[in-house]
Formats: C-alpha cells, sequence, structure tokens
C-alpha cells in the first residue's frame, strides 16, 4: 500500500482526472458565468466604424418644445412620414425605424405615414410584442389588440418589413447578443429581428448573409465596434428634428454624402425613451438602443463574428491542463513548478485578446482554476509522501553535513542508497595534540561538554567553506572537500579551512580564559591541535549495510592525510600537507617542504609540506627563517651534512622552537659522521601512524 500511495506517476493521472471532473462540473453549472463575462468585456474596444450606417437621433432637442414637437407621446405620426420622406430625396440604402407603433394615431397621420412608407426605400418597422425563449428559440404568443395595429396598417406595403427589436440581458444586465428572430405562434409567421432583417435586404448576398452567423443558445454576440457618449468613436448622426427641418448644419449642409447608399437608422436617443442600456463598451456609460442595432448590423456585414469556447473545446483544454499540470507539478522542483504556475497562465492571458480579435473569446475562468487546484493537490501529496520526508532528513542531517551536502539528499533523496563514484577530493584530519593526558584530568562529562564546543566550532569552519564533516572519532576530525558537491579548488578550500581552523582555535582558547568552569568545575584547559592534508582521487558515497551506512570517502589519501597528520608530532609542525596537495596551491600559499617520504604500502616516494599561511600574509620574521630553512635543506638534499648542520643551528640560535630544523640538526650530526651509501636518496620511510 505504501509503495502504491509513493507511485508518482499514478498520483498524477489520478490527480489530474479528479480536478478535470471538478472543473468540468464546475463550468457546466456556470457559477462563474459573470466573472467569465465581465473579464472578457476588457477585450472590446473602438474599432474601424461602418462607413455606411448613419443615425438619426430621436433626441432631447426632437422632444424640445421650442425647437422640436415636444414629448414623443404627443408626437403625430405626420413627423414619421416627413422625415422618411425628406431622408428618401437622397437616396440611402435602407431606413429603418426604432419606435413602437403599438396602437393607431389618426386616420390622417397614419394615411401620411402609410404614404411616405410606400414612397421610400425598404424601410423596415419593428414591434415588440413579449416573445418567450424555448430551446434557444424566442416565440411569440398569438395575441391580438394593440401588437396588431397598426401594424396590420403597414404590414400590407410590398417594401415594409416587419422586424422585431427583443433583446435579453445576460446575467449581469449587460447586453452582448441578440436573436435572429421572433416566431408567432398566431400566424405561424417568423420575423427577423432589426439586425438581421437589415442585412439581408441591403447585402448582395442577401439571405446568404447570415448563414455563417454562429448562434450560442440560439443568439449571436454582437462584436461592438462603437464607444457610448463618444463623438470620435460612434457612427454619424443627426437630430430627427433637424432633419423634418431640414436644417443640416450639424453634418456640414450636405445631406446627399451623409444619407447617399446608407443604412439610416431612426431611433430614440432622449432620456424620456429609456431606452439606454449597458454594454460591454463601457461600464459608466449606456448605450441607446439604436446604436446596439448598428453595432449588430455592422458585425453581420463584416462578418466580424465572435463566439465563446464549445463546450467540447472547454472539457479538451481543462482536461489538456489538468493532466499536464500534474505531471510537471508532481516531477519538477519546487522554484520550476512555481514557474510554471505562472508562466501558463500569463502566456494564457497574453493570447486572450489576440484569440478575441480574432473571433474566439477564450475560457478566463476555468484554466486558472484548473492551474490552481492541481498545484494545491499534486503538493499536498508531495508534502505528505515527499516533503515531509526530506524535512525530517534535512533535519537529521543539517547539523553534521554540510549544506551542499544537505541540498543533494534533499534534491535526490534516493541517492541516499549503498554505492560510490571516482571522485577527486582533499581530505582532512586533524587530532588534539596530548589528548590523553588532558582527559585523564577531566571528569566523563566535562571532557564532552569541552569536545562538544570544540567541534561545533571547527565544524563552522569546515562547512563555512563548502566541506563535509565525514565523523569525529575521539577527539579527531576528518572532513573532505569536493564532495558531494564538486568544487574545483578543493585543495585550496582545505588549505584556507586548517588556517581558519587554527586562528578560530586562538580564538577560543581565548574565550575559554574567561569561561565558567566545566560541569566537573575543572577549568578548560589549553589545547592544541595538528593536521594532515592530502588530495587525490577517492572513492565517495554511501558506505555501510542497508540499514545503516555513512556519506563517506575510502582510497590511499584517505590513509595518507591522517600518517601526515600523525607525524606532525615527529617534526614538530602544525599543518602537513600532501605534495599533490602542495602543487595545486602553491601559488596562494606559504609553504615549506619538509621531508621526502614513502608511505609504507608504495614504491613511490612524494615530498611533504608544512602550511604556514595564506600568500602576503607571512610575517617578515618568519620570511627570513623560511629562506634559512630552504638553504639547509638544499644542502641536505645534496649530501653537504657539514654545511647543512652549521645552517640549521643558525637558524635555532633565533628560532629555537622550530621542530624541522631540530630535526635536520640530528640527522646532520647523524650523517656528517656516518655518511649514508651512494644511493641514498633521502627518502625516510614512513611506517605505521
Amino acid at each position: 500500500m505504501d509503495k502504491f500511495i509513493k507511485n508518482k506517476l499514478v498520483f498524477a493521472g489520478i490527480i489530474g482526472g479528479c480536478v478535470s471532473l471538478l472543473i468540468i462540473l464546475l463550468a457546466a453549472g456556470a457559477y462563474f458565468e459573470i466573472i467569465q463575462l465581465k473579464l472578457a468585456d476588457n477585450f472590446y474596444h473602438p474599432r474601424g466604424l461602418g462607413q455606411n450606417i448613419v443615425v438619426v437621433k430621436a433626441d432631447e432637442k426632437s422632444e424640445d418644445v421650442s425647437a422640436g414637437f415636444g414629448p414623443h407621446e404627443l408626437w403625430d405620426r405626420s413627423i414619421y412620414a416627413k422625415v422618411i420622406a425628406n431622408i428618401g430625396k437622397y437616396k440611402p440604402k435602407t431606413v429603418a425605424l426604432d419606435f413602437f407603433f403599438r396602437v393607431p394615431k389618426n386616420t390622417r397621420s397614419d394615411a401620411e405615414l402609410k404614404d411616405a412608407l410606400q414612397n421610400s426605400n425598404i424601410p423596415v418597422i419593428i414591434f415588440t410584442g413579449n416573445p418567450e425563449r424555448r430551446s434557444g428559440k424566442l416565440f411569440q404568443k398569438g395575441e391580438t389588440g394593440k401588437e396588431s395595429l397598426p401594424l396590420e396598417l403597414f404590414s400590407s406595403i410590398p417594401n415594409v418589413m416587419v422586424a422585431n427589436v427583443k433583446v435579453f440581458r445576460d446575467a449581469d444586465d449587460v447586453i452582448r447578443r441578440i436573436y435572429p428572430g421572433v416566431m408567432n405562434e398566431a400566424t405561424n409567421t417568423f420575423y427577423d429581428s432589426f439586425a438581421f432583417g437589415i442585412a439581408k435586404r441591403v447585402s448582395p448576398q442577401g439571405q446568404d448573409i447570415i448563414s455563417n452567423v454562429p448562434l450560442e443558445d440560439g443568439q449571436m454576440l454582437i462584436n461592438y465596434a462603437s464607444t457610448p457618449g463618444s463623438t470620435e468613436n460612434n457612427y454619424p448622426s443627426i437630430s430627427l428634428a433637424d432633419v423634418f427641418t431640414e436644417n443640416y448644419q450639424s453634418i456640414n449642409n450636405d445631406p446627399a454624402k451623409f444619407f447617399e447608399n446608407k443604412i439610416v437608422l431612426i431611433g430614440p436617443t432622449a432620456f424620456s425613451y429609456r431606452d439606454e442600456h449597458p454594454t460591454p463598451m463601457s461600464s459608466k456609460t449606456n448605450m441607446s438602443g439604436i446604436f446596439i442595432h448598428a453595432n449588430a448590423i455592422q458585425t453581420i456585414l463584416e462578418q466580424k463574428f465572435l463566439r465563446n469556447m464549445s463546450t467540447v473545446e472547454k472539457i479538451l483544454l481543462i482536461m489538456a491542463l489538468a493532466f499536464l499540470s500534474a505531471f510537471v507539478f508532481m516531477y519538477t522542483r519546487t522554484r520550476w513548478s512555481v514557474l510554471y504556475l505562472f508562466a501558463v497562465p500569463t502566456i494564457y492571458t497574453v493570447l486572450a485578446p489576440f484569440a478575441f480579435d480574432h473571433g474566439l473569446i477564450l475560457d478566463l475562468v476555468h484554466p486558472y482554476l484548473v492551474l490552481a487546484a492541481t498545484f494545491i493537490s499534486v503538493y499536498v501529496y508531495r508534502y505528505g509522501t515527499e516533503f515531509k520526508q526530506k524535512m525530517e532528513l534535512k533535519g537529521a542531517f543539517e547539523k553534521y553535513l554540510n549544506p551542499g551536502m544537505v541540498d543533494k539528499i534533499m534534491a535526490h533523496p534516493e541517492q541516499m542508497k549503498l554505492g560510490g563514484e571516482k571522485r577527486e577530493v582533499t581530505v582532512l584530519f586533524t587530532d588534539i595534540a596530548h589528548s590523553t593526558a588532558i582527559s585523564e584530568k577531566l571528569t566523563p562529562e566535562s571532557l564532552v561538554a569541552l569536545l562538544n564546543e570544540y567541534f561545533e566550532a571547527m565544524s563552522e569552519v569546515i562547512m563555512a567553506n563548502g566541506g563535509t564533516v565525514d565523523k569525529f572519532e575521539g577527539d579527531a576530525i576528518m572532513a573532505f572537500f569536493g564532495a558531494p558537491v564538486a568544487q574545483t579548488d578543493h585543495a585550496a578550500l582545505a588549505c584556507k579551512t586548517a588556517l581558519q581552523m587554527r586562528q578560530k582555535l586562538v580564538d577560543l582558547l581565548l574565550k575559554w580564559q574567561t569561561d565558567p568552569p566545566l560541569p566537573g568545575g575543572e577549568p578548560k584547559p589549553q589545547i592544541d591541535f595538528r593536521c594532515g592534508l592530502s588530495s587525490g582521487e577517492v572513492i565517495v558515497g554511501n558506505v555501510g549495510s542497508l540499514h545503516k551506512f555513512n556519506y563517506t570517502v575510502m582510497g590511499d589519501i584517505v590513509n595518507l592525510g591522517s600518517r601526515l597528520e600523525g607525524a606532525n608530532k615527529k617534526y614538530e609542525t602544525h599543518t602537513m600537507v600532501s605534495e599533490k596537495t602542495a602543487v595545486k596551491v602553491n601559488d596562494r600559499f606559504e609553504m615549506r617542504v619538509i621531508d621526502t617520504i614513502r608511505v609504507m604500502g608504495k614504491k613511490e616516494p612524494s615530498k611533504v609540506y608544512e602550511l604556514i599561511a595564506e600568500k602576503g600574509q607571512l610575517p617578515a620574521n618568519v620570511t627570513e627563517l623560511l629562506k634559512m630553512y630552504s638553504e639547509g635543506i638544499n644542502l641536505y638534499y645534496e649530501r653537504k651534512f657539514a654545511e647543512a648542520l652549521a645552517k640549521f643551528q643558525k637558524i635555532l640560535e633565533t628560532y629555537p622552537d622550530d621542530g624541522p630544523s631540530k630535526l635536520y640538526r640530528q640527522r646532520c650530526e647523524v650523517l656528517r659522521d656516518f655518511p649514508p651509501k651512494p644511493d641514498w636518496d633521502g627518502v625516510y620511510e614512513m611506517g605505521s601512524k
């Protein structure tokens, strides 16, 4: 069961499927419909207006008593008759009236309007009624009375088309779409909507102009081009009162240019008509119904339709995004998952207006929900099966492994198994001098407290330089550089660490002088340590049993490093490094040759060096010491033992505590009196530590 739960591939699929199902159900329930509508509204923008649509406005001026005809409820139909006649002089393509001719006025005015309609160029009359929506279509109940008059009078005219102006608002009370028309059940007659009817009448394509109109729930989305309340981004217009009086100053006294071969829409814009509606083009300014019809007509004539993603398209998008995201989040590191989480919706958001301009309104809600739900689900799963385990591992290892090692374990816990790899590293060994004598003077509690503080201080230096603390053994420390994270300058880092550990010990001893006693009541003793460094190729990896193993290094250089640490005692030095280490850092550190040795089990001898300081940080007196020491060593290897002896004696007169000089003085005294064989190579055979 545990193995199944940790099967990331299976659970990525399960999460992808569950998220897909959840979001598809939310989409089907239209729970976020208003949010989708509002977000899509941001993509509507003013675009090129149709040059063949103009508007005659029944505006406030037309209702003004002095300049117009007073309240529109009192208007005689002879007013419309004269306006139609005046427009007809300039041969418009069609004249369409957006008024409700619900009841007869009087015989004279109705007759005048009828005559004007008979003589006009394809006028369009509308009626409202109270149609019902059924299965994506509009149906008009069989009513008689006011809806049949005066339409009965006008509909008998051959060039008059009766249309419907009914529109429905979306859930947020905004008009975004229109129906193609309405079916009158009483007469079994289909009446085109205002925009559809006009488009069919004026287009050379006739009925075919509407054949490609995409309908959603039986309605066409209006691709708005004009801005309400704007003079620059709106259809050309003129007051109905001015057309009645033939006052064309507002259109530069050029009515022919204004009306000729144009679709002339006559409709109300005055506030008293209550014919203003919210549209996607503005959340603050409503648009008059006649301008909404103008935008719908332009949408059809230009064939620049809009459509939302279909149900199938939404389902495919949701599923593809859910499964892809589940696998990405499951198999990538957190930072890449977060990058994906922000990059994908950003790209999608950038593409949304581009798609809108090409007629497709993308789903602007559910893809984002898919990403969020998938991310949360996957990372809840990963926390329970992966991250929690990693945090426990990190808490266990970070106290004694360097940050690089901890990060590697966190990124690849599967590597915490038996096995290894070849790697070039530098090992560092330290051991406290005279530790036996020190431990005999301390209680066990005091000794442990002292060592813990010492180990803590030294470990901080090692890990600060990228080293890995391999183990604490008694009072000894083993560490290495160059693994698990490769470090090209591992030798230099190890040398730097050894020098910093020496300085850290100085600081620690000063602190101990004023520290309280140890748990056993003893004062903290003054201690010293010896250090050995060795570089070369090792096997690095996890070594041990299936139930208990350590990340460590193995190889000849490990043994050599341990031997060099112990050899400091013989030469009375603090830090000894192998020849391979010295070659790598010679340009960065001050060193001196200590001896040429042959380690037990090895045929080839190698030189060993004492690490003294970083370049440029050598005291002047030490510089003089090293100069004389170098001269003495050269004389020694040239078999000039008497001269070498004199040189080392001179050094000890000034520097009586210099261990290597004391050792070589003893050797020179012996070799001067008992010269070596001719095949003497100056190599010292180093036995066990």
